[in-house]
C-alpha cells in the first residue's frame, strides 16, 4: 500500500466517530440521517466523516432515491 493511502486510512481510523460509523455500518446500510440520529451527532458532522471513510476506501457512497 502507497505511503498516501495508508496515510488516509490511518487518519481514517484514529477518530472515535468514525469507528463508530464504521461499526454501525457494518451491519446495515444507513443514510446519513439515520447515522445522525444513532450517534446524535448532526448530518453535516456525519456527511464530513462520511466523505473522510469514502477517501480512505473504507465505505462507499450511493444514492437512493432522495438521499
Amino acid at each position: 500500500m502507497p505511503r498516501t493511502d495508508s496515510l488516509s486510512l490511518f487518519k481514517a481510523l484514529a477518530n472515535p466517530t468514525r469507528l463508530r460509523l464504521l461499526n454501525l455500518l457494518a451491519d446495515e446500510p444507513a443514510c446519513v440521517e439515520e447515522l445522525a440520529s444513532a450517534l446524535d451527532l448532526a448530518p453535516s458532522t456525519v456527511s464530513h466523516h462520511l466523505k473522510t471513510l469514502t477517501r480512505a476506501g473504507m465505505v462507499e457512497a450511493r444514492r437512493v432515491q432522495y438521499y
